[in-house]
């Protein structure tokens, strides 16, 4: 993994784009914080940083696109995969080089606390808890991002294809409003997403048998629980699309409210991306 992370780091830093990344966001940041901050004169940086999430739309495509779209546009993959490296170790190589240089200017931002404490009052506790949600709200994207990575041929595919996936996932609160709320629709609503969830077996694992098992056994389940409890159903799309909608997660760090479930939220997103990931590569690798 030391090896893959540092040729990765330094394939970052030796171009532009390490560069470019880093800058591109402080300088976003920077812009919002002198408005709201000092201009109109908030002592909070959370309020800045809620208003710059639409820069994670921009950010993590640019980030992420050349992760693994990269390694299959110039063929290089067949090398990464004759190596003696588990595929783990190639996938957490590439995803902790890429939080790398999403780290740094993240660290710059741990002083805004400390710099606005010079001209006001601060929560310093309210304000690192929200920079802390902020940060892995970024790295779940970013592994979002690496998956879809993963699965493009071009580098430019990835970047369309994860800009595509992060706009799904930042209107999701308004796709949820948008969704009837009756026992039936959500009832449908699941099946669907069942039916997804047996299509990415299949397509991870190659087993007909298992996703055809998940699928039917899923959807059985759903309507039986449908007509033996219909009001558990009503408005239940709209409740988990609304606790899956990453970007407002963070709405209650903004009203000082330490919400641990989604840190917990985040982390899942991390570790299930990683390793959708790894499954994906592993079947390429062998076949």
């Amino acid at each position: 993994m030391k090896t893959i992370f540092r040729r990765e780091l330094k394939s970052y830093f030796s171009g532009m784009s390490a560069y470019i990344i880093i800058a591109f966001m402080l300088c976003v940041i920077g812009f919002f914080s002198s408005y709201y901050n000092f201009t109109q004169g908030f002592p909070i940086i959370e309020i800045s940083l809620y208003s710059v999430v639409f820069i994670y739309l921009i950010l993590v495509p640019f980030l992420t696109m050349r992760t693994f779209a990269q390694e299959n546009q110039d063929k290089t993959m067949t090398l990464l995969y004759s190596l003696p490296i588990k595929t783990s170790d190639i996938v957490l190589g590439k995803f902790f080089s890429t939080i790398t240089v999403y780290t740094v200017p993240m660290l710059f931002i741990c002083l805004y606390p400390l710099i606005l404490s010079l001209f006001g009052k601060v929560n310093f506790l309210q304000s690192y808890l929200f920079i802390i949600a902020f940060y892995l709200l970024g790295v779940a994207l970013i592994s979002i991002g690496i998956f879809v990575s993963s699965m493009a041929q071009t580098q430019v595919v990835a970047a369309v294809s994860t800009l595509g996936a992060l706009l799904f996932v930042y209107l999701l609160p308004d796709i949820s409003m948008m969704l009837p709320a009756t026992p039936v629709a959500s009832a449908i609503a699941i099946c669907v997403i069942v039916l997804l969830i047996s299509c990415a077996v299949y397509f991870l694992t190659s087993n007909l048998e298992l996703s055809l098992y998940i699928a039917a056994f899923g959807c059985v389940a759903v309507w039986v629980v449908y007509f033996i409890k219909k009001e558990l159903f009503e408005g239940l799309i709209q409740s988990i699309l609304d606790k899956l909608a990453l970007f407002t997660r963070i709405d209650t760090f903004l009203n000082g409210i330490c919400d641990i479930t989604a840190y917990v939220l985040y982390l899942s997103i991390i570790a299930v991306f990683l390793f959708l990931t790894v499954q994906a590569l592993e079947r390429k690798r062998y076949n």
